[in-house]
């Protein structure tokens, strides 16, 4: 379905940083998104980049506010940690 697609190239790569922030390995996703191991660690940049960004922007958002009150909170979970989730090992 995604080699099908006409922007096939832009849905692997938004694909692989969502893997890579998830805590995949680059050899899995080569394998499950069928492309070369450069393509994954050329990824692996933009995603320590969104997160970083993502950090910056809740910074901003919750500057001076005691933690209790932050109107956005972000929390990581481990890519498979059945106490944060149990729903995924169902």
């Amino acid at each position: 379905m995604i080699n099908m697609a006409t922007n096939s190239r832009e849905i692997k790569r938004a694909l692989s940083v969502k893997m890579l922030q998830s805590g995949m390995t680059p050899q899995t996703i080569t394998g499950l998104l069928n492309v070369s191991e450069q393509f994954v660690s050329n990824r692996m940049g933009q995603a320590i980049i969104s997160y970083a960004e993502m950090q910056d922007d809740l910074m901003v958002i919750n500057t001076g506010l005691p933690e209790e009150e932050w109107p956005v909170t972000c929390i990581l979970f481990a890519s498979n940690a059945p106490e944060q989730n149990p729903v995924e090992d169902i």
